[in-house]
């Protein structure tokens, strides 16, 4: 939640009339079906997702280890609880999976800084979490 501070996040979603909601407790996830999965059928879901109405993706462009680039399904995993069981079990089918059963109304990618190497670790941060 400090980055979200730190960052100016924090309070433009309180001026605009939000409010920035936890998500590393297990208790705030709750288990969903996932109807088409081949390897995921079933995920643990933020639950303030599943109750909107509009669900606006925003994926950072950027290198991945395991998946060599992410952008829109990939950044689907931020709103699940256990994405180790993705990279133990065909990271590349859980992710196709989940996108087959929750698609974003909308997703914007941002690619102003395009990180081609060693993923969210390849550039140092612009500002400071801590």
């Amino acid at each position: 939640m400090q980055c979200y501070r730190n960052s100016g996040i924090e309070r433009a979603v309180k001026d605009a009339g939000g409010r920035i909601v936890s998500g590393d407790s297990e208790g705030y996830y709750q288990k969903v079906a996932v109807p088409n999965g081949k390897r995921l059928t079933e995920a643990k879901v933020h639950e303030l997702l599943l109750d909107v109405d509009v669900f606006i993706n925003v994926p950072v462009l950027k290198h991945h280890s395991s998946s060599m680039v992410t952008i829109g399904m990939k950044n689907l995993m931020g709103v699940v609880w256990d994405r180790g069981f993705w990279h133990r079990n065909d990271l590349h089918q859980c992710i196709a999976d989940f996108a087959s059963s929750r698609k974003p109304t909308l997703t914007v990618v941002d690619a102003y800084n395009v990180m081609k190497q060693k993923g969210r670790a390849g550039y140092p941060p612009t500002m400071s979490c801590r």
